[in-house]
């Protein structure tokens, strides 16, 4: 069953969009990387203060400070990056009808609301994202060439989203471990931490695929503008 409006749309350019959610993806990766070294630094005191060595003062507020910071900060630039993107997504998919000749399965505004329902957003956003790039490919291409760009897509948007889907499980796991109504040991506070820097890098490697993914979507819906003279 077709959901969606009932107007065609026209396509509309994105380009600073897709500039505006690379930039922010760049950043994020960039948050996630500096994320991963200072919980491997507070991982190590912790080690050290488990095996009964001397730790100064200092370096314990040290790295609460870090911690609270950088966390404020990782909060504040998630937001704005997944604000970024789905601006970027909601133009993308609205640009289908035009560039295809048809209507998309979904309205673009149920596109971005499946981001936010439980369960639904561990498999819609794919399939949604997998419909973008497969439909915003150039038709001019020789069948040979389309089917590597296929293939490729479907590789990258894989990988994308099964690390995005184990960052963000992970994340969520640690949350409900963090706020434990008794607390947890300095043993257990060492594995939470581990885990986290798992979860750290497959966000980092996910916000890099999903500028590649951006920037090739947004490049060949302007070349499949071109061809059927839109813009």
């Amino acid at each position: 069953m077709v959901v969606g409006a009932t107007k065609m749309w026209r396509y509309g350019p994105m380009r600073w969009r897709a500039n505006a959610a690379v930039t922010m993806l760049c950043v994020m990766a960039c948050i996630s990387v500096v994320m991963v070294w200072f919980t491997y630094l507070e991982t190590q005191l912790l080690v050290d203060i488990e095996a009964g060595l001397e730790v100064m003062d200092a370096e314990l507020v040290a790295s609460v400070l870090r911690r609270v910071m950088v966390g404020f900060l990782y909060s504040c630039v998630n937001v704005v990056t997944g604000l970024t993107f789905l601006f970027w997504q909601w133009r993308a998919y609205r640009n289908l009808w035009a560039l295809c000749g048809r209507q998309p399965e979904f309205d673009s505004g149920l596109v971005m609301v499946c981001w936010f329902v439980p369960l639904v957003n561990l498999v819609v956003p794919y399939l949604r994202m997998k419909e973008l790039y497969e439909g915003s490919l150039p038709s001019g291409e020789d069948g040979a060439t389309f089917g590597v760009m296929q293939w490729m897509g479907n590789w990258c948007l894989g990988l994308w989203w099964g690390l995005f889907a184990v960052g963000a499980v992970l994340g969520w796991l640690l949350v409900w471990f963090w706020y434990w109504p008794n607390g947890v040991d300095t043993e257990t506070w060492v594995v939470l931490n581990r885990v986290l820097m798992i979860s750290e890098v497959a966000s980092a490697v996910s916000a890099l695929l999903a500028v590649l993914l951006v920037r090739a979507i947004t490049s060949s819906q302007e070349l499949r503008a071109k061809e059927r003279e839109l813009v």
